[in-house]
């Protein structure tokens, strides 16, 4: 008879308690998700209650991408199409004859656009960085300047301004002047109560009629000129967390505005003290759902916080700021374990002045260079913008081919990082970016 030995042997396994496992998955939730699971624990749990009705205003929800029409919209190449803010401008840039030797400057410049209308890179230094002359810049921001919406591709909202009274007003000298002014007296467009003709007139020493005739033509303007290429669509994004701008200084604000407020009812935890186990475990989830959604708020706000301060460059400068940051990094500062950093911030956003973005968008490691060098995400973005803008139109370049250039040029780098970057930089993929110029 065969032996047959039996052995056992102890594997370490990681058991959570019910409430630890509650809050994590409640931390997982974005507004959206827990609205829904607080809607379905109302319904099933008689412990909990509403407070009061759920705030469904959509106060803070903002469209995904740039694609869109208003009433207002004119642009009758648009009107219907599902084209791109990106690839809009690259068909106006054709139409315009952009000489082939300013054309990938100036197709590097459109790829920067943020949701406003804004470059997030300075001209100068795009320029720069792909060897262009000062001389060469200013001729290809002149037909940067051509495009519609007019202001496109501006640095900030005075040069948008500026750019479209050239355009809107051009004989106009003494608008040209108001705007220079208001500018040195005041950076923040937002600060500037234009309902106030009088107290302008007086800050800037003006006479007041003037002053009036000159603000109706600016309220004919708009300083974010690409947000009247966003459409409303069914498909919205509710951010999670809000950077205020208030008095000069960024505030943190976590929304709940979609969530319904609810607690426990008072009347029927008083009288289970002495009920079935059933009625009690219904009271125990009851406070271990309150509890978790307590910690995710807490939580969320704690980790936004925080960010404001790792990225500061970034919410005071522009997405081209972005400093290297990991998961570990922050994990380590709030006492988390790695996997609660990664729940926490899994599909959910935040909106601040630059736009909306993933919570995930802020982590951005460190590049490591052949040479031993490390670059910074900045130099990485730059070169895949001027790899693309400098391709064939008939063959453009796979994340494959751009990987294998980058890695010449010194990077070291994969393909997953390559086109991690350039989704981020609002690019196409490569056959997305021939159809479209074959179109």
């Amino acid at each position: 008879m065969s032996s047959v030995k039996l052995s056992l042997q102890q594997k370490p396994t990681l058991k959570l308690f019910p409430t630890l496992r509650r809050s994590l998955t409640v931390l997982r939730l974005n507004q959206l998700e827990l609205q829904q699971e607080i809607k379905k624990v109302l319904e099933e749990n008689p412990f909990l209650e509403e407070r009061k009705p759920a705030a469904l205003t959509g106060r803070f929800a903002m469209p995904l991408g740039r694609q869109g029409i208003g009433s207002d919209f004119s642009w009758e190449a648009v009107i219907g199409s599902e084209i791109s803010l990106q690839d809009y401008l690259e068909t106006q840039l054709k139409a315009l004859a952009c000489p082939p030797n300013l054309l990938p400057l100036a197709k590097a410049i459109i790829s920067s656009i943020d949701n406003r209308g804004f470059v997030t890179i300075p001209h100068a230094e795009l320029a720069k960085s792909m060897g262009y002359r000062e001389s060469e810049l200013k001729k290809c921001l002149r037909y940067i300047q051509e495009l519609e919406p007019s202001g496109i591709g501006a640095q900030d909202e005075w040069q948008a301004l500026e750019w479209q009274a050239e355009q809107l007003y051009p004989q106009d000298v003494m608008l040209q002047d108001f705007l220079l002014v208001l500018a040195q007296r005041s950076q923040d467009l937002g600060q500037l109560n234009f309902e106030k003709r009088k107290e302008l007139a007086e800050l800037l020493h003006w006479p007041v009629e003037q002053v009036v005739r000159l603000v109706s033509k600016l309220k004919r303007m708009d300083p974010y000129p690409a947000r009247r290429f966003w459409r409303r669509q069914e498909n919205m994004i509710y951010p999670d967390v809000l950077y205020l701008e208030k008095e000069g200084s960024l505030h943190v604000h976590v929304c709940g505005e979609l969530l319904p407020e609810i607690g426990l009812n008072k009347e029927l935890v008083e009288g289970v003290k002495d009920v079935s186990q059933e009625w009690q475990r219904y009271l125990a989830e009851a406070r271990s759902f309150l509890s978790a959604i307590s910690f995710r708020q807490k939580t969320l706000l704690d980790f936004a916080t925080r960010l404001l301060t790792y990225q500061n460059h970034f919410f005071q400068k522009g997405p081209y700021f972005l400093k290297p940051l990991t998961m570990r990094q922050v994990a380590r500062e709030m006492n988390l374990n790695i996997s609660t950093i990664s729940r926490l911030v899994a599909n959910k956003y935040c909106q601040c002045r630059w736009g909306i973005f993933p919570l995930r968008y802020f982590f951005v490691s460190k590049i490591k260079g052949r040479n031993g060098e490390n670059y910074v995400p900045e130099d990485l973005r730059l070169a895949i913008l001027r790899l693309i803008a400098e391709e064939n139109p008939q063959k453009p370049l796979s994340d494959e081919k751009i990987t294998e250039r980058l890695q010449e040029m010194g990077f070291d780098v994969k393909r997953r990082t390559v086109a991690k970057y350039r989704m981020m930089l609002h690019l196409k993929s490569a056959r997305g970016r021939k159809s479209t110029r074959l179109s």
